[in-house]
């Protein structure tokens, strides 16, 4: 028996795992998979692919550190800009 998800619920999962991954990042201050890997109790893959998209809307740096970790782009005013957008969209849905 095949179970179709709704795709409004998938993308909103989806949402809501990168928002979190954004608020691991903002509150540690770093951004690495392993990170987001072991705050979130995700998948490997999972987490590279929210790094992955991190990286694409300019949030943190292509290319890790020695220690692993990326620089951040954002400052803490744009993540919360961003937190803030998240919850007046939610609040409309």
């Amino acid at each position: 028996m095949e179970i179709k998800k709704n795709t409004a619920t998938v993308d909103l999962q989806k949402t809501s795992t990168y928002t979190a991954a954004l608020q691991v990042v903002a509150r540690e201050q770093q951004a690495s998979i392993s990170l987001i890997q072991r705050r979130l109790k995700l998948q490997y893959s999972v987490a590279l692919k929210l790094v992955n998209r991190m990286v694409q809307e300019g949030v943190i740096a292509d290319t890790a550190e020695d220690s692993g970790n990326r620089a951040i782009f954002w400052s803490d005013a744009r993540f919360q800009a961003f937190f803030n957008q998240q919850c007046t969209q939610r609040s409309v849905e």
